[in-house]
């Protein structure tokens, strides 16, 4: 979303004031392939806060949380990787738009319990992790459930906030959210 704003700006200000081509190419270069990605597996929007935070203390109250390692999945502007610093948890976010990717490392600069990676999470191991966070459409909660859920350690939580993982029961149905836990 970050993205087509960033563009529409760009292409508003080209009507009035022309601008070097190096710089419409390096933003070109920046945004159409997040552009891409977006529309094959989400755009960046926000979950509510409210929201978040009966999932951390869905979390809190249900699972030991220390030292225990949360992967966000396209992770946006990072505030769900600061959530999960603030519960004790290391952090990972992984994100493909460069300029959203670039808003969360800013964001989260100071907390060295979160670390962001521009990466295509559809290419990471996951087994490392405990507790997974997705804010995914229809179309990559499929992709989720036929090729990375059953490569998931035993008890790995995945929280996937307003889509279902098709084909999976949900251990916990929140306001917004739905907890699976591998068993």
């Amino acid at each position: 979303m970050l993205e087509i704003l960033c563009l529409l700006g760009v292409f508003i200000c080209l009507l009035f004031m022309p601008l070097p081509p190096l710089l419409l190419f390096l933003v070109a270069v920046c945004t159409l392939p997040a552009i891409y990605m977006a529309a094959q597996n989400a755009p960046f929007l926000p979950f509510p806060r409210k929201n978040l935070q009966a999932i951390f203390c869905y979390l809190q109250e249900n699972h030991k949380l220390k030292d225990k390692h949360f992967v966000d999945l396209g992770c946006g502007d990072g505030r769900v990787l600061q959530l999960a610093s603030q519960a004790q948890l290391k952090a990972s976010g992984y994100e493909i738009s460069f300029l959203t990717y670039l808003l969360a490392k800013f964001v989260t600069r100071k907390d060295p319990n979160i670390s962001i990676f521009l990466q295509d999470f559809w290419k990471v191991d996951f087994q490392q992790c405990d507790i997974i966070y997705t804010f995914a459409q229809k179309k990559p909660m499929l992709k989720f459930a036929k090729e990375v859920w059953p490569n998931l350690k035993s008890q790995t939580v995945v929280i996937s906030a307003a889509f279902r993982m098709h084909g999976v029961k949900p251990d916990h149905i929140g306001d917004g959210y739905f907890v699976y836990i591998k068993p």
